[in-house]
């Protein structure tokens, strides 16, 4: 049997998805992230970077390194290895790779190439400068890293900025974060499903522009029925983007709607993302068996279900945040409760560090969301408050 390394800044979700699939059956499960969450072990032998590698460092070329010291036949990556094609390319010498390849990652990750890309289409984006030297333009603009993921080190511009080469000048659009999910071979690509995205939200704790969750679908009840415009504006987008990148596997990418309802481009994952599960759960997708399918350059548009438009209710993820130093009792019931991303029981977590996943469903967005909210409270009543610095990260 082979052995199946899923490598990434977090497993957790796709660790899951291998676990319950039918092509995951031919594969030995191995896993390595930061976390090494207390629920991962029921999926795959699980590692973590810090406290089986002591790595201290939060980092894809600490996972590499570490990744090097197990024995592995196939490589599946999620967040944190996407920006690093060189790292990727060396992992996967000799072995199987279930994702895209250094090629792809450094071409669809590369934002001038990209944007020239979208502005040869038509397909509308933030204004973007790479460089820049001197105080702000008019306007509100984020300083942006180019190695981006999850929201993190996404800062509003000061007055006077000087760009270095790992970060560029974005300008602010105040809308509604979004997110498509697709599934592409490289020639075709299909929609698994839509979710609003949740983002610095103080609901759980979460910094700003830190990613806090999902809702899915999106929020349809500001429409009568789904904007055909924006449904073909998605299905146009990542076809044309499958196509000229090659896209293969799950993928995802990051959209804005603006107070007109006009959609606006932010950014492609070029790999599994976070909001997939949620797919999974409300319409019954295979993930893992989609993704390898898709990746050996394989059909699979009778195995997407025509879900997207149907309306089943809300299903919603939430990262729950610490919101001060905490410790954590016995975590042992926390997945029975639908908890996920679960800390070892007696884990030290730091305020504004993630605690754990809370999964709920509702009727509507806000039955969802209040269910979130309940998941949440009953998570906080079981930690212990703190005054000492967490001996580790937190969970995620």
């Amino acid at each position: 049997m082979q052995k199946l390394l899923v490598l990434g800044f977090s497993t957790r979700g796709l660790a899951e998805a291998v676990a319950k699939s039918k092509e995951g059956s031919s594969y030995e499960l191995l896993t390595l992230d930061y976390f090494g969450d207390y629920d991962q072990n029921q999926w795959g032998q699980s590692y973590s970077l810090w406290r089986d590698f002591g790595q201290a460092s939060f980092s894809a070329q600490a996972l590499a390194t570490s990744a090097t010291k197990l024995s592995y036949d196939t490589l599946a990556y999620t967040s944190g290895l996407d920006d690093e094609p060189d790292l990727v390319a060396e992992l996967t010498t000799g072995r199987e790779l279930l994702g895209n390849d250094s090629s792809t990652l450094r071409r669809v990750r590369d934002w001038e190439q990209l944007h020239r890309f979208l502005e040869t289409n038509r397909f509308a984006y933030p204004r973007t400068l790479y460089q820049w030297q001197g105080p702000v333009p008019s306007g509100r603009w984020l300083l942006k890293p180019r190695k981006s993921g999850g929201g993190t080190n996404i800062n509003w511009a000061a007055e006077e900025v000087h760009l270095s080469e790992d970060y560029l000048l974005q300008e602010y659009r105040a809308s509604m974060p979004a997110s498509v999910s697709f599934v592409a071979n490289g020639q075709k690509a299909y929609v698994l499903g839509i979710s609003e995205q949740l983002c610095g939200s103080r609901d759980f704790g979460a910094s700003e522009f830190i990613y806090s969750g999902n809702i899915v679908p999106l929020w349809l009840d500001r429409w009568s029925e789904f904007p055909i415009g924006l449904w073909t504006w998605l299905k146009k987008l990542i076809n044309l983007v499958t196509v000229e990148f090659g896209l293969k596997g799950l993928n995802g990418i990051d959209f804005l709607l603006t107070a007109d309802d006009e959609p606006m481009f932010l950014e492609v994952n070029p790999r599994y993302s976070a909001s997939m599960e949620l797919f999974a759960a409300a319409y019954g997708y295979d993930l893992f068996s989609l993704h390898v399918k898709a990746c050996q350059g394989f059909g699979v548009e009778q195995a997407v279900l025509p879900a997207i438009c149907q309306r089943q209710g809300y299903w919603g993820k939430a990262v729950v945040y610490a919101p001060w130093d905490l410790s954590c009792g016995d975590t042992g019931g926390w997945f029975r409760a639908g908890i996920r991303d679960i800390p070892h029981p007696g884990e030290k977590i730091s305020a504004h560090s993630p605690i754990c996943t809370v999964l709920a469903r509702g009727d509507t967005r806000e039955e969802c969301m209040e269910a979130l909210r309940e998941q949440q409270y009953w998570v906080l009543a079981q930690v212990i408050p703190s005054n000492r610095k967490g001996g580790g990260p937190g969970e995620g």
